[in-house]
């Protein structure tokens, strides 16, 4: 999803400058991603477009699903 993102942020800025793509990342959304739905994955206080209560571990079972670790 973070390359998906950040290209949009690249187009948003047309420019490979830091200081601009940081910004157009922190206007950047909403995105439909593979990880979830992001309304606004970047924003000036906040620099992480995942947070701890949507993260865990998991591990695949012979069937292939996923179990959440815990």
């Amino acid at each position: 999803d973070l390359l998906h993102i950040l290209a949009m942020a690249i187009e948003k800025a047309q420019t490979t400058d830091r200081l601009a793509i940081r910004n157009a990342l922190e206007q950047t959304g909403p995105y439909e991603g593979l990880v979830r739905k992001y309304e606004r994955p970047f924003a000036p206080d906040r620099h992480e477009a995942l947070s701890p209560e949507i993260l865990f571990i998991g591990r695949y079972s012979k069937a292939g699903d996923i179990h959440r670790i815990e």
